[in-house]
């Protein structure tokens, strides 16, 4: 309730209440002295700023300045207008026609290289981290077959070595 008394103060101070809230205000002003130190603040305010606001003078006139603003509008108004309407444009027909051909171009790419007798049988490197430990590795892509067999090189090892030594007795 305190602002909106705040707010008639300063709608009375500018002249802007109307005429039969005028009165109300004023009895209030005069009943009140919180109410006159806010209307005496708020004159001090207004008179401020109305001293030291800057005054920005116009070379041209008013007319000048509107004419110019309503140019604007009306070529934006235009430039939209003329954006919408349909009309050939290199974007409008060339695009569609450069993506569909660039995916035609990778589909074909594709397909031939999945189905290329080169890929049929590629090796498949497989990287061993552990040096106990070694794999082979078996691919069918007929059969849609990939085996990786990891054994034990330590054992590897010992059967080369038993070998060795039944070769030599």
């Amino acid at each position: 309730m305190k602002t909106d008394f705040e707010l008639n103060v300063q709608a009375y101070l500018d002249g802007e209440l109307p005429e039969n809230e005028v009165k109300e205000v004023q009895a209030v002003l005069a009943a009140r002295l919180g109410s006159q130190e806010l209307l005496r603040e708020l004159t001090q305010t207004r008179d401020l700023l109305r001293q030291n606001e800057p005054q920005a003078p116009l070379t041209d006139s008013r007319d000048f300045y509107w004419s110019q603003i309503r140019r604007r509008i009306d070529a934006e108004e235009k430039a939209k207008t003329a954006a919408s309407q349909p009309g050939w444009s290199f974007r409008r027909f060339f695009a569609p026609l450069i993506t569909g051909a660039a995916c035609v171009f990778a589909l074909v790419v594709g397909i031939g290289k999945f189905n290329s007798p080169a890929n049929s049988w590629s090796p498949v490197v497989i990287e061993n981290m552990s040096s106990e430990t070694t794999s082979m590795s078996f691919r069918s892509p007929s059969e849609n077959l990939f085996v990786v067999w990891v054994y034990d090189r330590n054992e590897e090892l010992a059967s080369a070595q038993s070998a060795e030594e039944s070769l030599h007795d």
